[in-house]
Parts: structure tokens; sequence; C-alpha cells
């Protein structure tokens, strides 16, 4: 398409998010969708780039202020003797450890796992 028939580069984050939505379902290119719909493919890649930009961040500042995880404390019965240690945190990433850890080596993995 000419320049002429291009799509204004200055569309708004919602028209741009909106293009963006229905490029994802289309099975086309990226060059292919924006000669399709009139649009620069470069300030395509860019608002792309832009808005994929600004949901990671909004995600990093909601994990940010998020409540940080706590402890429950369980109660075994005394006839109860695990094989392994079984974490689970809240986003469902499931961690099986071997009961044979020492504490220094349970202690170390905790700490680790904190730095994440």
């Amino acid at each position: 398409m000419s320049p002429a028939n291009e799509l204004p580069s200055h569309l708004s984050e919602s028209q741009w998010s909106a293009l963006m939505a229905e490029y994802d379902k289309s099975c086309l290119t990226q060059k292919q969708f924006c000669q399709q719909k009139g649009i620069n493919l470069i300030d395509f890649r860019n608002s792309r780039c832009r808005i994929a930009y600004r949901k990671k961040k909004l995600q990093l500042k909601k994990l940010s202020t998020a409540k940080p995880p706590s402890f429950t404390e369980v109660k075994l019965q005394p006839s109860f003797k695990p094989k392994v240690l079984k974490l689970i945190h809240p986003n469902g990433i499931e961690c099986s450890l071997p009961m044979s850890l020492s504490d220094i080596e349970l202690v170390n993995f905790i700490r680790s796992l904190q730095s994440c």
C-alpha cells in the first residue's frame, strides 16, 4: 500500500492492542498483516514491543506488591514417615525433595528459591 493509505502511527494504545489481538488470531506474517491493514510495518513492530514491555512491567509491579508467601504449620501423625518433602508454591510449581537432605542443604535450597 502507498504511504497515503497507511494508518496513522499515532493510534491510541487501545487501538494498537486491538490490532495486535487481531494479528495474533490471524495466520499471517507481520508483513502480510500490515500490508492487508495498511499499517506501517515499523510502527507495528515498535507498538508491539512497546505494548509487550508495558504488560511485562505491569506484571512485575503486581508481583512486587503481592502479599509475600507465608508458611502454614503442618502436624504429622507420629506413624507417618514421608520419603519426600513436597513443596507447592501458590503458582502451582511443585518441588519434591528427599527427606535425606540435611538441615543445611534444605536451608540453602530455600535461600536459593528466595533469590529467584
